[in-house]
């Protein structure tokens, strides 16, 4: 959902399901009993090369040191699996194939029979990052040079981010990507708030976060129009009115930058032409998916021909003909506040997606995750686009309050 002029914090944390056993039914031994834990003093910085790793895929381990009598202990839900000798900076080590497994690695020292732990890292083995998404943002695509994506990439891979929102990439909702007369794309654009975007800079971000398993979801609404002209091909009758008479368009209002318009997500024209367009963008640039966006309940509203429309189950037919479009492609919708989250859980969605604005008490937060879980049937785990301290944007964030958010959301 756009907001203009205002800056916010934003946190983008998916919650993940915890899953218990019965203890009467597995070896309890080698596990650690809640509340032990060890000293640890973070004296090695420990690094992984990748953000998630496939199953059998092997995992590139470094550490800025060497320390003696320490060794590399790894472990699953506390259980110690195997233990070695740290001799060098640099490691491999192949995880179990079992699929959606995460395990934790410890360097540990031992003083004369105490143990200390110098450093830690978590691994996810996933083949598909949607299960647990940990999700993250771009916003600036203007001349970034590879050593500088590769910083941004590396950073985002230090945070186990595997999955990332180009946000207002795009130079039109109704024409993402901008093609010159000979059908290629063009070498640069700007945005709708007049930011440069450089193809290669895009690119370069997708190409170079594969290679750390990081995907990458194009940002765009599934129902908007932002100053259409003559020649694309757009038309009228695919809006959304405020009247019965066509003569209200429902827009958004973006200020000095214009006006965006509001389509019928279940009109057959518009997804027609929004699905070429977007076969364009799958056709030049290597993005996993589509990250949709909505603008929340727009209140009673008509096509042109003066019926109304219901944009929540516009929503789910939209869906579920993208999915049918790009069967091989990921895709989320932004529920704003809710909004048609009911519609939205049950077409193709592959995660759960909640920008969170009027429920701002740490209960709501709880209580969004328990919906769309009950609304996916246990299926999706959720993001949550919560905005910290919204009215209180300028400076640093609030990090006791940004954690204490945290802990809530990962509690469910």
């Amino acid at each position: 959902m756009k907001k203009v002029i205002k800056i916010c914090s934003i946190i983008l944390v998916s919650s993940m399901f915890v899953l218990s056993c019965n203890e009467d039914t597995i070896d309890m031994s080698n596990y650690q009993e809640a509340g032990q834990s060890l000293p640890f003093q973070e004296a090695l910085q420990l690094k992984k090369d990748k953000a998630k790793y496939n199953p059998s895929e092997d995992i590139t381990f470094t550490v800025n040191a060497v320390h003696p009598n320490t060794s590399i202990r790894y472990k699953y839900l506390g259980k110690t699996l195997s233990e070695v000798p740290l001799s060098s900076t640099s490691w491999t080590w192949t995880p179990p194939s079992d699929d959606f497994k995460g395990y934790m690695v410890e360097l540990v020292k031992n003083t004369n029979g105490d143990e200390t732990i110098l450093g830690t890292v978590a691994i996810d083995v996933s083949s598909d990052w949607t299960k647990f998404p940990r999700y993250g943002f771009l916003s600036k695509f203007g001349s970034v040079n590879s050593s500088q994506r590769s910083k941004v990439l590396d950073n985002l891979k230090n945070h186990h981010i595997n999955g990332i929102q180009y946000y207002d990439w795009q130079a039109k909702h109704h024409i993402p990507l901008p093609l010159d007369t000979f059908g290629n794309p063009e070498s640069s654009w700007v945005d709708l708030f007049n930011n440069d975007v450089n193809f290669e800079t895009v690119k370069g971000y997708i190409d170079e976060g594969h290679q750390l398993n990081i995907d990458s979801m194009f940002y765009n609404l599934l129902f908007g129009a932002w100053n259409p002209e003559a020649g694309e091909g757009f038309s009228n009758q695919w809006l959304i009115y405020n009247d019965q008479f066509h003569n209200a368009i429902n827009k958004h209002d973006l200020g000095d930058f214009g006006d965006i318009l509001l389509t019928n997500p279940a009109n057959q024209g518009w997804q027609n032409y929004i699905f070429n367009k977007t076969t364009d963008v799958y056709n030049n640039l290597d993005f996993d998916g589509w990250h949709l966006d909505q603008l929340g309940n727009r209140g009673a509203v008509y096509d042109y021909n003066g019926n109304g429309v219901n944009l929540e189950n516009g929503y789910n037919s939209f869906l579920t003909k993208l999915y049918d479009q790009f069967p091989d492609k990921k895709m989320a919708l932004n529920a704003v506040d809710q909004f048609g989250q009911n519609k939205i859980l049950n077409s193709p969605v592959n995660f759960a997606y909640t920008e969170v604005w009027t429920r701002e008490q740490y209960g709501d937060l709880a209580q969004v995750i328990l919906e769309n879980n009950q609304m996916s049937n246990n299926q999706l785990n959720t993001v949550l686009a919560a905005y910290m301290n919204y009215e209180s944007n300028g400076g640093a964030f609030n990090t006791p309050s940004v954690l204490l958010t945290d802990a809530v959301i990962f509690a469910f």
